[in-house]
């Protein structure tokens, strides 16, 4: 709901808001392996601009495919065992 994730978090191209939200995801996936937690889910709302006139898919689901599989490297670094789920809906 953050104005900074107005046109999305993991497929922006804006390099400061990408690193913002991969930095919060680190964060939380540290705490969950701390916790204890079995699983991590990606909740994405809604990814991506207000119209597909003013974005370029392959390069937002390029970023989207880069942050996941960033995320599971951190995970198997960390020793994260638990799973990972990801619901995104990119407009």
């Amino acid at each position: 709901m953050h104005p900074r994730y107005l046109h999305g978090a993991a497929t922006s191209s804006e390099v400061g808001v990408y690193a913002f939200a991969a930095a919060q995801v680190k964060k939380a996936m540290e705490v969950t392996h701390y916790l204890g937690g079995e699983n991590y889910v990606f909740w994405g709302g809604r990814e991506g601009y207000q119209t597909l006139l003013n974005t370029d898919m392959k390069r937002e689901l390029d970023h989207l495919a880069n942050f996941l599989q960033a995320a599971v490297d951190w995970k198997k670094k960390i020793g994260f065992t638990g799973t990972i789920l990801s619901l995104f809906l990119i407009f």
